[in-house]
């Protein structure tokens, strides 16, 4: 049986920036009801609170870049309204004949905007590598509590949602944790990621072995998925 545990505030919109309300990282609270049979709410907190623990460096820099990405496009928009409301007041002015002439701010976006690009490029590309050691430390700190919690194993799966605009598709990525109990939880429990190649049953075990080690390399599974199926595939010899 599997049993989906969602990640609050970690999910990311590829090819597309935006400033959405930063929300702390961490697993959600709440117990599902499948799982109460196999862990007590004692197991539970334990469990919420070792994945928040070994991920909450990278969590705090992702909270942080939200904030920044939040800041500058305020400031953007702030910008563009402050020049567009120039223009009317410096009409009035001069048709008033007023000695005072308002300093002319239409050129405010002119000078701020392209810092404002760059500082957004300069997040994201390192937002990139948040999110890489993110997604490491949860599969890590996941491979962790599937060895000590008896009977449920616990893996991080992505779900995608691709929608279509008049500026053409964006990916939504939500990451969410899958429990797995059961008997079958460590034997069926491995799901291949993309980019797994199913050898025929003609091919050797060497070769199975091979796929199974270059899967581990490009940390594609987890030390206990591969250790699954190795025992798996060397059964059969």
């Amino acid at each position: 049986m599997s049993v989906r545990i969602d990640i609050e505030g970690l999910n990311q919109r590829s090819g597309h920036v935006s400033c959405s309300m930063p929300q702390q990282v961490q697993v959600q609270r709440t117990m599902p009801q499948p799982l109460a049979s196999m862990m007590g709410d004692h197991a539970w907190k334990m469990f919420t609170d070792r994945v928040d623990s070994a991920i909450e460096e990278p969590a705090q820099r992702h909270l942080q870049h939200q904030k920044c990405t939040c800041i500058i496009f305020a400031i953007m928009i702030g910008t563009f309204m402050t020049a567009f409301l120039s223009f009317p007041v410096t009409f009035l002015f001069a048709a008033s004949g007023s000695q005072i002439t308002p300093l002319p701010l239409f050129f405010l976006p002119f000078i701020t905007w392209p810092i404002c690009f760059i500082l957004i490029f300069a997040l994201s590309c390192h937002h990139g590598g948040v999110m890489d050691q993110l997604v490491t430390n949860l599969r890590t700190e996941l491979d962790n509590q599937s060895r000590q919690v008896q009977g449920v194993t616990f893996h991080l799966r992505e779900e995608q949602m691709v929608t279509y605009g008049r500026r053409g598709s964006h990916v939504h990525t939500t990451y969410y944790i899958e429990a797995q109990t059961g008997v079958a939880a460590v034997a069926q429990g491995v799901a291949m990621p993309a980019g797994y190649v199913q050898v025929g049953g003609g091919a050797n075990v060497t070769e199975r072995l091979a796929n199974l080690e270059s899967l581990k390399q490009k940390m594609l599974i987890t030390d206990m998925e591969y250790q699954s199926k190795r025992a798996e595939l060397l059964s059969t010899v």
